[in-house]
């Protein structure tokens, strides 16, 4: 009977008086996580307790309240300007975009017009901080790329220069088409399902593409992909980009590095028996072929 009682009076509160601000609250948090732009719970929980109060009600919700104040582009721009939540404008076009869309999907639902900026909100929050965070990390592998060709391949610094400066071109122009593209793609998306999908980490994606083309310029000036894939400058990327820029890389790298000292240590082991148990072998039939040529000499 109890949760009889409760899902009740949550349907209630949805189909009558808009989604609870908890609701808003918990997913607004998450995508400010994931933007690292984080905002406090209860911040969050203020100002979309703002978005459903209209001005001069004590209370949140009431009947056709997305009509008269919150849910349209004119609201929003008084949200941004009056509201005392102590979020930055950057956070409330967030909360706000999230709150549209999530309500754009129940029986009420809000006008067209504020689901499209939403959209347009979302697509430029996602793409400003994850390319210039791209950008920057694709700066700091240029600059590995650049010592590791000077100190250990001995590459001219001039060829080198032209080498990292051409990958950090490419890279980066690869990225912002890449960054655009899923801006623009992930707020549709998210307007049309349950969910909200996860980004990558913010700048994330540059890395990526730079180790790709890194691998891509080199296969091409090699003439073989394998040499590029498997050659020890790949690996290093690889390891930067998991020690600095995937969660836990600190503990990841490390591991790996000693897994593969046990695996080669393995294989060293099992290849020095083989030749051992060749040799030893090697040595028993050539004593035995000079102990049977002598024999044959005496006779």
């Amino acid at each position: 009977m109890k949760k009889t009682l409760i899902a009740f009076w949550f349907l209630v509160s949805v189909f009558a008086f808009g989604l609870p601000e908890m609701y808003h609250a918990s997913e607004t948090a998450r995508v400010l996580n994931i933007l690292k732009i984080p905002a406090r719970y209860e911040q969050i929980r203020t100002f979309h307790r703002a978005i459903d109060t209209v001005p001069g009600s004590y209370a949140p919700g009431g009947w056709y309240h997305r009509e008269r104040w919150g849910h349209d582009t004119n609201s929003l721009a008084k949200l941004l300007s009056s509201d005392s939540s102590g979020l930055s404008v950057s956070q409330k076009r967030v909360a706000w975009a999230i709150h549209i869309l999530q309500d754009s999907k129940t029986k009420a639902g809000v006008p067209y017009e504020s689901v499209v900026e939403a959209r347009k909100i979302l697509s430029r929050e996602f793409f400003k901080p994850t390319t210039i965070r791209a950008v920057r990390y694709i700066g700091l592998l240029s600059i590995f790329d650049f010592i590791y060709q000077v100190a250990l391949l001995d590459v001219d610094p001039i060829t080198a220069l032209k080498r990292t400066f051409t990958g950090f071109v490419i890279s980066t122009g690869s990225t912002i088409v890449v960054n655009f593209l899923v801006s623009r793609i992930l707020p549709y998306i998210y307007s049309q399902s349950g969910e909200f999908l996860s980004f990558l980490p913010p700048g994330f994606v540059g890395p990526i593409i730079y180790i790709v083309v890194d691998i891509t310029l080199r296969a091409i000036a090699t003439g073989s992909f394998r040499e590029a894939l498997f050659s020890p400058q790949t690996l290093l990327n690889a390891c930067i980009i998991t020690l600095f820029f995937v969660p836990g890389g600190q503990y990841i790298v490390p591991a790996a590095m000693a897994l593969s000292w046990i695996y080669n240590w393995i294989r060293d082991s099992e290849m020095k028996a083989k030749y051992e148990l060749f040799d030893e072998v090697l040595h028993k039939e050539y004593y035995e072929r000079l102990l049977s040529q002598v024999e044959m000499s005496v006779r």
